[in-house]
């Protein structure tokens, strides 16, 4: 695979710039990034998924092909590779065949993921408009039983543990 524009080697050897946009196949404003293992650039948009770059060409994901939704907040990678996407109509999880989708609503009463946090012990946590979630193979996706200073907005790894940006304030588990 060629290399993706994040590689600073690759834009100095060249000394010029790369640009995305419409005329090169980006659907739409970018409104988050993830770089995965193999090197491609996830970017999430407004409201036509996801834009895989591989270095080369962009590649569109969406609602159609079973992402969740197509106003993509978040993206991220767990160490089976597998990629976490957090839209404001719910989660999906991309196997590198296929989107699996997660039923928010019955779980965990919210469906506008804001953050994602995969941690080492490969649970996915969740912050959703109506609270906190985790996800992990043996017990699958479930609300949190955590009381938190408001909504959870945000998710960040500490050295034992994780923060959580909350609209009246911040929580440490």
């Amino acid at each position: 695979m060629n290399r993706t524009l994040s590689d600073s080697r690759v834009i100095r050897s060249r000394g010029t710039w790369r640009s995305l946009d419409g005329t090169n196949g980006l659907p739409g404003p970018v409104l988050c990034f993830h770089q995965d293992g193999d090197g491609h650039l996830w970017m999430g948009t407004w409201g036509r998924g996801i834009a895989l770059y591989d270095g080369n060409t962009i590649r569109t994901m969406d609602s159609e092909i079973g992402l969740a939704g197509d106003r993509v907040w978040v993206i991220v990678s767990d160490a089976l590779s597998a990629t976490w996407i957090g839209t404001t109509t719910g989660l999906s999880c991309w196997d590198g065949s296929s989107f699996r989708q997660f039923d928010m609503t019955a779980e965990c009463a919210g469906i506008d993921v804001n953050d994602l946090l995969v941690l080492e012990n490969e649970k996915v946590w969740v912050a959703h408009e109506a609270g906190l979630a985790v996800y992990d193979d043996e017990q699958g996706l479930r609300a949190a039983d955590v009381v938190l200073p408001g909504k959870p907005l945000s998710l960040a790894r500490s050295a034992d543990g994780m923060w959580i940006g909350c609209s009246e304030g911040v929580a440490f588990l």
